[in-house]
């Protein structure tokens, strides 16, 4: 039987101090290297070609969600059977990488997550942005139906299965791509499994390019817009027929008001057109979109049967 291609990718924004090293432990590990340098200003893309690693360059900084994509792309591109992601800062150990691959070929798995809560050594995740962590993890158990400990972590193995069935129909760009890949996967059927990893924080060292508050932030509104957009009819058009029913009421009411006193009740008026309003806009919206999600998993489900080699940045040999 085969050995499977193992490619290791690794996106990297103004990393000179760190991709180097990244680069040569990764390489011991996989039978490939990518570099996904996203625009960075100073050498980290040269130094990571001159250790032997393929870089894909971004003209400008895309972000964080834009560079995995390319990442994955690209480790597709060039037929590899698991795709690894790892963050090129140093925060994560390639010597995890050997346990994230048996995940997928001896346990099955299509989806292996590092967990960053699984082992830890002194300098592990700063105590703020665990809380932020643990917080967007819960959330996302809670909406995907599963038992996850780190949502967010950067180390991760894709089956080719997974990336043929995902790349098709990931839209986000931000850092809210990490929590799109996993409701799709459960969307998709995928099998997800958690290896325990280690993280290595220094103190004093930046922890990402946001802080902890904004970052936190985009995480929550890229889940509430997924779970929108997954049940448009629960999520917006409850809500809306609720609305709906306010302004009902207060209509009610408004007659009652007027058959007494002969008098109109202008702010029970307004309340009621109001309510009204935006209820007929909310279930008019989850419909639409429910319509849309419907006609979208069509255009998808094509994709996926014609995906073959995705497109990626200009590469660099």
């Amino acid at each position: 039987m085969r050995r499977p291609k193992v490619v290791a990718t690794i996106p990297a924004y103004n990393e000179e101090r760190m991709i180097g090293r990244v680069v040569i432990e990764t390489q011991k590990h996989v039978d490939e290297v990518i570099v996904v340098d996203d625009g960075s200003t100073d050498l980290t893309g040269e130094i990571a070609q001159r250790l032997g690693a393929k870089v894909v360059r971004h003209d400008t900084n895309l972000g964080y969600g834009a560079t995995i994509k390319t990442a994955l792309e690209s480790g597709y591109s060039e037929q590899g059977d698991i795709v690894i992601t790892i963050d090129g800062d140093g925060q994560h150990n390639p010597t995890d990488i050997p346990s994230l691959v048996s995940s997928i070929t001896k346990n099955g798995s299509d989806l292996a997550i590092g967990s960053r809560f699984g082992k830890r050594r002194e300098g592990g995740i700063p105590r703020q942005r665990e809380f932020g962590v643990k917080l967007i993890t819960r959330m996302v158990s809670v909406a995907t139906n599963n038992k996850f400990t780190d949502t967010q972590s950067g180390i991760r193995a894709y089956s080719r299965r997974a990336l043929r069935l995902l790349l098709p129909s990931l839209l986000s760009n931000g850092m809210g791509l990490s929590i799109e890949i996993l409701m799709k996967a459960r969307d998709y059927g995928l099998r997800i499994e958690e290896v325990p990893a280690e993280v290595v924080y220094k103190t004093g060292e930046r922890t990402s390019s946001k802080n902890s508050i904004a970052h936190g932030g985009e995480l929550v509104i890229s889940l509430v817009e997924l779970v929108a957009e997954k049940r448009p009819l629960v999520f917006i058009g409850v809500p809306g027929i609720a609305s709906l029913g306010i302004g009902l009421l207060t209509l009610l009411l408004l007659f009652g008001i007027f058959n007494e006193t002969r008098q109109l009740a202008t702010g029970t008026a307004l309340l009621s057109i109001g309510s009204t309003l935006v209820g007929l806009v909310m279930v008019f919206g989850a419909v639409n979109l429910y319509s849309m999600n419907r006609w979208m998993r069509r255009i998808e489900s094509h994709g996926r049967n014609q995906f073959s080699r995705p497109h990626s940045q200009t590469e660099t040999d």
